[in-house]
């Protein structure tokens, strides 16, 4: 049992993040419920750097590092997803054309423009957040949270079409999602932030899911980490506001 539990934890960590790690993508697709373990180290270098510069630099030097090294850990393969969808609703016509838009390897106007509007947004809005690690832990932590519930609410709620993204959906079980609520939630409380942020997650991924359907006949891997990139930037608004 210990060892299977270990295998599901490496082959999350090998998918989801830039860590080397050897792991099966089929265990991962059925593993998401322990994403809230993987934000949690996800996000820790990220907090501590914006900790310490913030000793010795400017909080939006401090925040431009720390976004850097939280992208470092999760790879660009969300903002890639990010891109392509904006590149296919910004796309005329029927939804094949709007998927090819999604599927061709040059970055649109519309896909460019959302990814500079996203990790801009996300460094000012983590320049706000000014004291403790464990603030800027929580800070950060939360938005990842909500991310990657936005994720697993897509694939909870989304209709998907073939692909990577169907894959994963047809590993997923309703299940998975209580049990991702319910880790996050234990993160949530032990840090003592703003648990209700993580419905901005759910909310986001819920639209998302339905944008999906409507634009492109269905969610794929790219809606999936577009919802991530979209949850974790408005999460973060939203904390400043409340903040």
């Amino acid at each position: 049992m210990k060892s299977r539990t270990l295998e599901k934890l490496k082959s999350v960590f090998s998918f989801f993040t830039t860590v080397p790690v050897k792991g099966n993508i089929e265990l991962a697709a059925g593993s998401l419920y322990i994403l809230p373990l993987v934000s949690f180290i996800i996000v820790l270098p990220a907090a501590a750097a914006k900790y310490l510069l913030d000793m010795r630099f400017s909080p939006v030097l401090a925040s431009i590092i720390s976004i850097s090294l939280l992208y470092a850990m999760t790879g660009i393969i969300h903002l890639d997803g990010l891109s392509d969808m904006f590149d296919g609703l910004a796309k005329q016509g029927d939804a094949g054309q709007k998927i090819r838009a999604m599927k061709d390897v040059n970055t649109g106007v519309a896909g460019t423009a959302a990814i500079i509007i996203v990790v801009i947004t996300e460094t000012f809005a983590l320049s706000e957040i000014n004291g403790s690690f464990l603030l800027i832990l929580s800070f950060l932590l939360t938005a990842e949270l909500s991310a990657k519930l936005s994720m697993v609410t897509v694939m909870a709620f989304g209709d998907f079409r073939e692909g990577l993204g169907m894959m994963f959906k047809a590993s997923f079980k309703a299940s998975h999602f209580f049990y991702y609520l319910l880790i996050s939630l234990i993160f949530i409380f032990l840090i003592r932030y703003y648990w209700f942020m993580l419905a901005a997650g759910f909310v986001t991924g819920y639209i998302i899911s339905k944008i999906s359907k409507a634009y492109f006949g269905g969610a794929s891997g790219d809606v999936v980490g577009a919802a991530n990139e979209l949850s974790r930037v408005i999460t973060m608004l939203l904390m400043c506001l409340a903040y």
